[in-house]
């Protein structure tokens, strides 16, 4: 009868060691998926389109809007690996190091993608202001009013400068 309370210990000592690897397993499932999505989303992004036309411009911006959403909506995926990483350093799971580092990288390459996606769509939008420019310079050469395209050409280079001199 004096080996009942030892076993209940040892069993309540296993069953939460048991819990705790079944959700460091989870977290490092989720970790893992979450840099592979990441990775590819980052492929998208770096890959050089052609943009020769304001109607290309265009669609490019639309697919951005919608990429966009697709990182809204994976947003809640990277918080519950935070959250569940949280917990399992909280309660000073033996890896918590590990989980701290992984879950920090998870976090770095989130954060990295988000910069993209932000840059692209800030050129995007460049080109798109660039496209309608000579949309219009070719409309304003056509009416014969070239000193107003010129006037025009050079605020938006000026524009364009004061965005790009701080790189």
């Amino acid at each position: 009868k004096w080996f009942k309370p030892v076993i209940r210990v040892t069993f309540l000592a296993s069953k939460r060691a048991l819990i705790l690897t079944v959700v460091f397993l989870a977290v490092s499932t989720d970790a893992d998926q979450a840099d592979t999505w990441i990775s590819t989303k980052e492929a998208f992004l770096q890959a050089d389109e052609s943009s020769d036309s304001l109607d290309t411009v265009e669609t490019l911006l639309k697919n951005q809007h919608n990429f966009e959403k697709s990182l809204t909506a994976y947003e809640e995926k990277i918080k519950a690996i935070q959250q569940s990483a949280d917990q399992l350093i909280q309660k000073d799971h033996v890896d918590s190091g590990l989980i701290s580092k992984r879950c920090r990288g998870v976090l770095e390459n989130w954060e990295r993608l988000k910069t993209l996606a932000t840059a692209k769509i800030g050129n995007l939008g460049e080109s798109r202001k660039l496209f309608q420019f000579l949309r219009d310079a070719e409309e304003v050469r056509n009416n014969g009013s070239l000193y107003v395209l010129l006037f025009q050409f050079n605020t938006q280079c000026n524009s364009i400068n004061e965005k790009i001199s701080p790189f």
